[in-house]
């Protein structure tokens, strides 16, 4: 106490400042201790506490409130960890529709949807449910599901699921599950599972802390009872003493390094956008010698683009290039966009076509007025067939 009133006299208002860091950061850490004493566990909390009341006992009370201070701010660093990585599953959230449109007309809230409904599917509308498409065809963006950046083509049959992005089609879709166990649910879940997971670090401080804190405070008892017991010396000196030894025995910096390093790193990918589900998985980084990745979106921007033109049959890459964007001018298809956009790159002017024709999930087929009006085809192998040309 008398440290607190010297400093109040030399600096009143710092001297205040302290007190409101002591409090504010160390009742809930000696509420925790006790809790903990309750359960019968020994925890840092227990030796951050008494290490404060040790300072605060010895009259230094900026010690003290840097104690609780730098604890305190572990915790936070922890909190905001957390925080930061359930950001970019809050954005998934975010993705999906609170209301469903009925088939019959009218809308119902996503969660009271039940399997067997029809819903439908606007372009543009984000997928709220798990569900196989009944009528219509468009391409639905599943980059939040998948990973995939191409989006894929759904007709009658394929499977849609919640949380993907229908582009430019009307879709009708029968719903398979409900809101709360559709896969983009499920994998929400697991990500917030997988959040709750401490580091190995933190596990290895909280088993050090159950042997490193008896040992102190035994330390401490020791050297406070002992010589005034057997050598008859003062027992307010060695108290002092055995309370400075708990003051520099709290491991605030160790308590502190592995929260402030885990929310850092876990902050830092957010901002590159990059999700990391905890510091348990950010620690099993540092072990890994050889990555390999399975999803196009991972390796690229997720824009296509037209990496190189092969043309065959006497055709020139020109002809070719100038028939693909003439077919694709009536697409919105993200390969139909970088098709149409290398050829502005090259300035090469789409051919004309006439009497377009979409086949869902094969390509489009259309007739090239440049080219005596002879029918041309774009997608993959199964749709051009044969018969398919190319003017020359």
């Amino acid at each position: 106490m008398a440290g607190f009133v010297a400093l109040a006299v030399e600096w009143p208002f710092a001297g205040w400042l302290f007190v409101v860091s002591l409090v504010a950061g160390g009742v809930p850490v000696a509420l925790a201790a006790l809790r903990d004493l309750s359960r019968r566990k020994i925890t840092i909390n227990l030796l951050v506490t008494v290490a404060a009341v040790g300072a605060l006992y010895l009259g230094q009370i900026i010690e003290a409130a840097a104690v609780m201070f730098f604890f305190a701010l572990a915790e936070a660093f922890e909190v905001f960890g957390e925080a930061r990585s359930r950001k970019a599953v809050s954005a998934l959230l975010d993705r999906t529709p609170e209301t469903a449109q009925l088939q019959e007309g009218g809308e119902m809230p996503i969660d009271r949807v039940r399997p067997g409904t029809v819903v439908v599917i606007r372009p543009g509308d984000t997928i709220g449910l798990d569900g196989v498409v009944v009528a219509g065809q468009s391409s639905v963006d599943e980059a939040a599901i998948t990973g995939e950046s191409v989006p894929k083509e759904k007709f009658p049959g394929e499977t849609v699921f919640a949380g993907t992005l229908n582009q430019n089609g009307y879709l009708e879709v029968e719903v398979t599950h409900e809101a709360g166990s559709s896969v983009l649910a499920r994998i929400i879940t697991l990500v917030e599972q997988a959040q709750k997971s401490r580091p190995p670090m933190q596990d290895f401080l909280d088993r050090f802390a159950s042997y490193y804190i008896p040992a102190a405070v035994g330390a401490a008892v020791l050297i406070a009872v002992v010589p005034p017991l057997v050598g008859g010396q003062p027992f307010g000196a060695w108290v002092t003493r055995a309370l400075i030894l708990l003051v520099l025995a709290c491991p605030d910096a160790l308590v502190v390094s592995a929260p402030v390093a885990v929310a850092a790193a876990i902050g830092g990918a957010s901002k590159k956008g990059l999700l990391i589900k905890g510091g348990r998985y950010l620690e099993v980084l540092s072990k890994v010698g050889v990555f390999a990745f399975d999803k196009t979106k991972t390796l690229t921007m997720g824009v296509p683009v037209v990496g190189e033109v092969i043309a065959l049959h006497g055709a020139t890459d020109s002809d070719v290039l100038a028939d693909a964007a003439g077919l694709e001018k009536f697409s919105s298809h993200p390969l139909g966009t970088a098709i149409r956009n290398a050829a502005a790159a090259k300035g090469v002017a789409a051919h004309r076509m006439d009497r377009f024709v979409n086949v869902a999930g094969r390509g489009a087929s259309a007739k090239c007025l440049v080219c005596a009006t002879r029918d041309h085809a774009i997608g993959n192998l199964e749709h051009i067939g044969a018969s398919a040309e190319t003017c020359a």
